[in-house]
């Protein structure tokens, strides 16, 4: 099957995979489907208490796209710079372990 002629708005996905392309777990996904006005809601296909929950996948496509352009840059993120100033200092302490160890 040639998955590249598929159309995403015609293209149905589980929960589990509309997480997975977010990259997020499936609690959170419907967290967000709950508080988030963005967030697809998804469909159910009958009415049945253990019917699965579905979702058109072009409308995932559009969530993630409205998730990244709201998105603050990791480069411009102050908490990047802390992270990188502390790989920096950890790297120095394990170098120095490593020369002190060696002697």
């Amino acid at each position: 099957m040639n998955h590249s002629r598929f159309n995403p708005a015609y293209v149905q996905i589980s929960a589990a995979e509309a997480a997975q392309i977010l990259g997020i777990s499936i609690e959170e996904l419907n967290h967000r489907r709950r508080t988030d006005s963005q967030c697809p809601a998804g469909f159910v296909e009958r009415e049945h208490w253990m019917a699965s929950m579905r979702f058109r996948l072009s409308d995932i496509y559009v969530y993630s796209d409205a998730i990244m352009k709201a998105s603050i840059p990791a480069s411009t993120h102050p908490n990047v710079d802390k992270a990188h100033e502390i790989r920096a200092v950890l790297e120095k302490v394990r170098i120095g372990d490593a020369e002190r160890n060696s002697t």
